[in-house]
């Protein structure tokens, strides 16, 4: 996977986990948020520590970028 591929991945995944959490939020749902990892394809839930640094790095550079 190329680094601008693997960017804008990170920033779909991130924004699917927003919008998740938003409906979770808005209808008051007792679950939990979780994507899985473009990656290592693992499940990430919110909250938790990342799966792999890959994951890390790039959730870093999606969040100076906003």
């Amino acid at each position: 996977m190329s680094w601008s591929q693997a960017l804008r991945t990170t920033r779909r995944v991130r924004w699917i986990m927003r919008q998740k959490s938003r409906l979770i939020h808005v209808f008051r749902l007792g679950y939990s948020v979780a994507v899985n990892c473009p990656f290592c394809h693992a499940r990430v839930e919110e909250g938790l520590p990342f799966c792999c640094p890959d994951l890390e790095m790039m959730w870093e550079k999606t969040e100076r970028a906003r």
